[in-house]
């Protein structure tokens, strides 16, 4: 139920704030909205590729590789939910909403909207549903390195 939750909020959110990107920024001059000046802003972007627009044009590619990747994630939940930690689980969790979040783009559009753009370095202009699959593939390593290192620590302790 948990999982449900955090991947359908992922979905939501990431929707909400590409409608008011759409909405707001794709009719500014520039299509774009100082926010901290120097550090982000918002920029709005039709991205047909991945990160960097890499393998630009590929929208087909990448609709199967998600539905592949979701699939897998999907059936792993299903089948080890009952013995993976909770933090296995919303991790992802996290990263079927965010790959939810751009499939819908590709599909509706042919292209992902992105509209964070950190300005103090050079980086790819992102999205909602790019958050949600980072912090749960950064939870998810977290989860399977880190956490497993400290149970394993506190169980000796009580010995």
């Amino acid at each position: 139920m948990l999982e449900a939750i955090i991947a359908i909020a992922a979905v939501v959110l990431d929707r909400l704030s590409k409608m008011w990107a759409v909405g707001s920024l794709s009719h500014m001059p520039g299509q774009h909205m100082d926010v901290l000046p120097g550090v982000f802003e918002f920029r709005y972007v039709q991205n047909e590729g991945m990160a960097f627009s890499l393998l630009e044009g590929k929208t087909w590619l990448f609709i199967v590789i998600t539905v592949l990747i979701v699939a897998c994630l999907l059936g792993y939940l299903v089948k080890y939910r009952a013995v993976e930690s909770v933090w296995t689980r919303i991790a992802i969790a996290s990263i079927i909403g965010g790959a939810l979040g751009n499939l819908i783009d590709r599909l509706l559009y042919g292209y992902v909207i992105d509209f964070i753009n950190p300005t103090f370095m050079r980086f790819a202009v992102f999205n909602v549903a790019d958050i949600f699959v980072t912090c749960g593939a950064i939870l998810f390593i977290f989860a399977l390195l880190i956490l497993p290192q400290f149970y394993r620590k506190k169980e000796r302790a009580h010995e």
